[in-house]
């Protein structure tokens, strides 16, 4: 299966289980994609507004966590 110019939404931490993901990152300054290979058990973490290319097998397994952007304060005040 393959994502074509796919861009992010939410910021992403990507994993793969089984078999190998390949994913293109375009780089904003040069509008050229950098080519990332996801071995099983790697993973990639994404942030929001990233357009890329995502390219898996039919058989792979992968874990897609998505998070919003929210402001956490631990700070004391």
């Amino acid at each position: 299966k393959s994502l074509l110019k796919y861009k992010l939404d939410k910021n992403l931490l990507f994993i793969t289980f089984k078999e190998q993901v390949n994913i293109d990152i375009l780089n904003q300054n040069t509008q050229k994609y950098i080519n990332v290979n996801l071995k099983p058990f790697m993973g990639v973490t994404l942030s929001k507004g990233t357009v890329c290319n995502l390219n898996f097998p039919k058989n792979s397994l992968i874990m897609q966590l998505e998070t919003d952007d929210i402001n956490f304060d631990v700070e004391k005040k």
